[in-house]
């Protein structure tokens, strides 16, 4: 997956759901093509969205 194809600059900020939900869509399908089970996509995906949330503001300051 191409990360900067799903890059909002602010998908971090609490007024983009939209943009979340979008995010949180693309980790669960990359989790799937992984091998991870359904029942543990509920659990697993928060953890990378939080993950992500702190990598990606760093480098949102930087860009």
């Amino acid at each position: 997956m191409d990360a900067k194809k799903h890059l909002k600059v602010d998908w971090i900020k609490p007024h983009r759901e939209d943009v979340k939900a979008g995010v949180r869509a693309a980790v669960k399908t990359v989790l799937r093509q992984r091998g991870v089970k359904a029942e543990h996509l509920k659990t697993l995906t928060p953890q990378v969205i939080i993950q992500a949330e702190a990598l990606f503001r760093q480098w949102l300051l930087a860009a």
